[in-house]
């Protein structure tokens, strides 16, 4: 599991596979404390850009594969494949108070339990 927290502008995860994430672990609310969200990465008061990521069978029992808290993060071109959540977006969760941008992404084939199959906001 990746995490970005107070990175800033000048974090990037470029063309990489996060594969088998598996995020189960004790609930503390949208802190970065929180093990039971975002099975490939957490983002946390950062910007970071995410470009050509693959997130593929990852499973949360909260928030989905990439648990976005962070200010004006940037996923370009990634795919978002076969994620699991219990809760909340299994493909890319976006956080009401994060700017965070989606362009050209795949969402493919991801199921949550309660809302946002492949992103939730």
């Amino acid at each position: 599991v990746g995490v970005a927290i107070g990175a800033g502008g000048s974090g990037a995860l470029e063309n990489v596979a996060i594969r088998g994430g598996h995020a189960d672990g004790p609930g503390f609310g949208p802190a970065p404390a929180s093990l039971d969200q975002g099975s490939g990465l957490n983002v946390y008061d950062a910007s970071p850009r995410i470009v050509g990521v693959v997130f593929e069978d990852n499973w949360s029992s909260n928030h989905g594969t990439s648990n976005d808290h962070g200010s004006h993060s940037v996923y370009e071109d990634c795919t978002f494949r076969a994620n699991y959540s219990d809760t909340f977006g299994s493909g890319l969760y976006i956080h009401h108070h994060s700017h965070t941008l989606a362009v050209g992404c795949l969402f493919e084939d991801n199921v949550s339990a309660g809302s946002g199959g492949g992103g939730a906001v």
